[in-house]
């Protein structure tokens, strides 16, 4: 017998190697630190020490000689800091002062005092934070357009796929898998549109703003909104300052509704993969996405799932945290501001790699049609079909109709009509159901044993559903097919917002250039 050699106590039950992304996921912060809130903002800060310093030279707050001199020195840091060689100097406070300082070291203390001219802290951390969020937005949005296609792709394989619908985790009524992961693309088509709107309607630049009353120096807002990639200037310099927590809360707010959507897929995921009394799952999580246990061999465990749970209720803490940080304090910049940096950093940690790991999990789903089917005949789950067939072809009212299979099924459950009372039967007996059709309704609107066989088909049952978004085949189709041009939209969209993004990097360079070449 080969040995498999695995990292993981639990790794000899799999048939494959373990996802590695995933037991990073599901390990959360167990192995892993976090690094400090201002090395995150290092490259934005310098991003923005650039443009700032393009800005002053242009309107001839330093010379030519200082602004060379800036540039030079924040080049040198920048390669530095891709190098690993930069990091926050924890005796100089925050990513600002550090930088600063370390121009000071590279182009002399003189030069270095001309950089924070006409700003202050306060527009300067703003802007820094909303340049960080925008990029983490884009980059969420990307995982999402991707994980939304997957689902889209597994859907359209699965229109014909029964399976029960559940209502209380009850079995309920018949669908479909593909009607099922169509449901899950639409809500993530909403988690998309929030996120667009937002990006959106903060991609306008605090900087300028100063301490939040605006400044005698005579800055170019809109020269440095332009080279920043914001599309307009947030015009009144206190708002800039007092709406630090804002875009940070509505980001949380749209990333907790995301993290709901996957939670209740995470759920679905859980309860579809579990196996029926003595039987199989309707689905299977490949071996890469579970996890096993240190003391039980035979374990397969959805832990991605639980763990999405988990991290959902963190996004739901940060939000409200970043809701109540605000609530109450005087217009202008407040200390409490500085922990909505905290909380929107760690938000995005929490929800990263979440979407990359469903997609994962559902490229890779085996999906038992067999089972699936064969739980479609269980639990009575074609009533609904029986009590709506009745009425619309046996001219009877639909809640008449729904009292009689009502009545069957309790009949039918206990045993009655030669039944076995030790072993209830699941599904409904045709002989008590026409019984008690025979006494209502005039025309004696019995079930003939054609129309009995069609309402045990549930892919008969399926086809009859023909409304907007039902799970028939051809309405499914039309919901598959909307939702595959929504999303290519959001695809533009994404595409147009990363030309824009390499636009404004070879602009910067293009300004940088004309000062560092200019003779």
């Amino acid at each position: 017998m080969k040995e498999r050699q695995t990292g993981q106590v639990w790794g000899e039950r799999m048939e494959s190697e373990p996802s590695m992304m995933n037991v990073y996921y599901c390990a959360g912060r167990d192995p892993f630190s976090r690094p400090p809130a201002d090395e995150l903002l290092i490259p934005y800060d310098i991003w923005l020490n650039k443009v700032h310093c393009l800005m002053l030279y242009n309107q001839k707050v330093i010379d030519i000689k200082t602004a060379r001199a800036i540039l030079t020195a924040l080049n040198e840091i920048a390669k530095k800091f891709r190098n690993g060689e930069f990091k926050i100097d924890k005796e100089k406070e925050d990513v600002h002062i550090s930088i600063e300082s370390m121009v000071a070291e590279l182009a002399g203390e003189e030069t270095a005092a001309h950089l924070h001219t006409g700003r202050s802290r306060n527009d300067q951390t703003t802007t820094d934070c909303r340049l960080y969020i925008r990029d983490r937005i884009l980059e969420l949005y990307s995982r999402i357009l991707k994980l939304t296609e997957t689902l889209l792709e597994t859907a359209v394989q699965h229109l014909d796929t029964v399976m029960p619908g559940f209502t209380h985790y009850q079995p309920a009524a018949v669908t479909t898998f593909g009607h099922f992961l169509l449901s899950h693309a639409q809500a993530l088509r909403r988690d998309l549109t929030r996120l667009g709107m937002t990006h959106e309607q903060w991609n306008s630049s605090p900087l300028g703003a100063a301490a939040g009353f605006g400044t005698s120096w005579p800055l170019d807002r809109e020269f440095a909104a332009r080279l920043l990639g914001f599309t307009a200037v947030q015009e009144n310099s206190l708002d800039c300052i007092t709406s630090r927590w804002e875009y940070e809360a509505q980001v949380a707010l749209n990333t907790s509704l995301f993290m709901n959507h996957l939670s209740i897929l995470a759920q679905d995921l859980i309860i579809l993969s579990m196996p029926a009394s003595g039987g199989h799952p309707m689905i299977e999580i490949d071996d890469a996405y579970v996890t096993g246990s240190s003391i039980m061999p035979q374990k397969r465990n959805p832990d991605f799932a639980e763990v999405t749970r988990a991290r959902a209720a963190f996004c739901h803490g940060y939000t409200m945290s970043l809701l109540s940080l605000s609530k109450g304090a005087l217009s202008g910049y407040n200390r409490d501001s500085q922990w909505t940096k905290y909380a929107v950093m760690d938000l995005f940690e929490e929800v990263r790699y979440a979407p990359v790991i469903f997609t994962e999990v559902i490229s890779t789903l085996k999906v038992n049609k067999d089972v699936m089917r064969a739980r479609c005949s269980e639990e009575f789950i074609n009533a609904v079909d029986i009590a709506d067939y009745i009425a619309q072809e046996k001219g009877i009212p639909f809640r008449s109709a729904y009292k009689v299979v009502s009545e069957a099924i309790r009949e039918s459950a206990s045993g009655g009509e030669n039944g076995n009372k030790k072993t209830p039967p699941r599904e409904l007996n045709l002989n008590i159901l026409n019984s008690l059709l025979r006494k209502v309704g005039k025309k004696n609107p019995k079930l003939r044993k054609s129309e009995w066989a069609m309402l045990a088909r549930p892919e008969r049952l399926i086809a009859r559903r023909k409304n907007i978004g039902s799970p028939s085949p051809e309405s499914a189709r039309k919901n598959y097919q909307n939702l595959k041009n929504n999303l290519k939209v959001k695809y533009n969209w994404y595409a147009h917002k990363q030309k824009q993004h390499e636009s404004v990097l070879r602009l910067l360079q293009e300004e940088i250039s004309k000062v560092m070449e200019k003779k």
